[in-house]
């Protein structure tokens, strides 16, 4: 066999070794013991002294951290934070359990989105935990969740250790939020349309605009108390859209209430009054083309109930009304709140959104039969150099002669 044939195989043999090492699964020292955990320190006792969680993804971070007890998101004025969220998230990480060894190679990263978080582009996510100390109890990099390694029903994504270049296949929830606003509280008041009697809306310069009704609690429908003569309201449940305002409303954004401008940037107000003696009043404002609400409770002591209401009823007793707009105002008045359109829409509605529109058929009618009705001719105006002619008596003639008078007949 000379040398050139001996090379070749040579060359041959080392590429199909090099693929067989490739292609090969990742040996059983490489699979993780069955039930061990990430962090194997992190039980549910040392998870409880979490004091700080820091999200790090597309390159910005915000920390969710316990400020007196209550856990608010720091990156949005302390706003009070979903707590279950937290929980889970918590929660999360002492249930994330590797179950196979992926690359070590850090250029190959990325195709499991666990390249570095603090890139503008990155898909990965991190999150930091510490104690109240500063102490790092968990600090993980998150990838794109696996569909196809799905084991007995349970959650698959990669993960690695922050520090380290080691992927790994894991037990886990891969749905961490990547932005500040999926943190916080999204409720923002939630006053039942049943127990609404009546709303009045006005402009900036406190004219009204709407106002809507209901005599009892048990009335189906409101009714359009400014309507304009001559004009017919829309159907009941556009016009009940305006009750319903405060019913389970959410929002969109948020900031102190001292960074909204809500007298130079005003739209208006508006006061949402139940039968039970709860009251709302909303200052409205548009900054940059979005709707910003301030929010405050007040309680109508003549209107409290004097009885407990009935067991199917939406309505409140005394105590519980006083109750509630206290928690309502220890909530919201030192917020303001972009809300979404479903609610700034109808808080914004104006007479004509409530009202059918004129038909043009009668417009047409009314003008015709205004044309068909006699109108009586126009005195022409005299020219002012023009006078006017009198009729002149008849004319007599100058040589027209009387008849003579007959000749007498008789004897003289």
């Amino acid at each position: 066999m000379n040398s050139k044939v001996l090379y070749a195989l040579s060359g041959v043999t080392a590429i199909l070794i090099g693929a067989t090492i490739y292609l090969t699964p990742a040996p059983t020292s490489e699979r993780a013991t069955p039930g061990e955990r990430l962090f194997a320190n992190l039980d549910p006792k040392t998870i409880n002294s979490a004091a700080s969680l820091t999200v790090t993804a597309k390159g910005k971070s915000f920390t969710v951290y316990l400020k007196d007890g209550v856990w608010v998101v720091k990156d949005i004025a302390d706003y009070p934070a979903d707590t279950a969220l937290v929980r889970k998230a918590l929660f999360a990480l002492t249930e994330l359990r590797p179950y196979e060894a992926k690359t070590k190679d850090p250029a190959r990263l990325a195709k499991l989105e666990l390249e570095d978080p603090k890139g503008k582009d990155a898909q990965s996510k991190q999150l930091t935990v510490k104690d109240k100390d500063g102490k790092v109890l968990a600090d993980v990099i998150f990838g794109k969740a696996n569909t196809t390694n799905v084991i007995l029903g349970k959650e698959m994504v990669y993960v690695r250790k922050a520090g380290s270049d080691q992927a790994w296949l894991a037990e886990g929830d891969p749905s961490l939020k990547p932005e500040a606003l999926d943190w916080i509280q999204r409720s923002v008041i939630d006053v039942k349309v049943d127990r609404i009697k009546d709303v009045e809306t006005k402009s900036p310069k406190d004219e009204l605009v709407l106002h809507i009704a209901k005599e009892k609690a048990d009335d189906k429908e409101f009714a359009l108390k400014n309507l304009p003569a001559g004009r017919k309201p829309k159907e009941a449940r556009t016009i009940s859209y305006v009750a319903e305002s405060l019913d389970g409303v959410n929002l969109d954004d948020v900031k102190k209430v001292a960074d909204i401008d809500f007298e130079k940037n005003a739209i208006g107000t508006g006061t949402w009054r139940s039968f039970d003696g709860l009251v709302i009043k909303a200052r409205m404002a548009e900054v940059d083309k979005k709707f910003w609400v301030s929010l405050t409770a007040e309680v109508d002591e003549a209107a409290l109930l004097k009885e407990k209401p009935k067991a199917d009823s939406k309505l409140k007793d005394a105590d519980a009304v006083r109750k509630e707009a206290a928690e309502i105002n220890s909530r919201v008045r030192a917020w303001a709140y972009h809300l979404p359109t479903t609610s700034s829409r109808f808080m914004t509605y104006k007479i004509e959104d409530l009202l059918e529109p004129e038909k043009k058929d009668e417009k047409k009618e009314d003008g015709e039969k205004k044309s068909e009705e006699p109108k009586p001719g126009p005195t022409p105006a005299a020219k002012p150099d023009e006078k006017k002619e009198t009729p002149a008596p008849p004319a007599t003639k100058k040589d027209e002669k009387k008849p003579a008078p007959p000749a007498r007949v008789g004897p003289r």
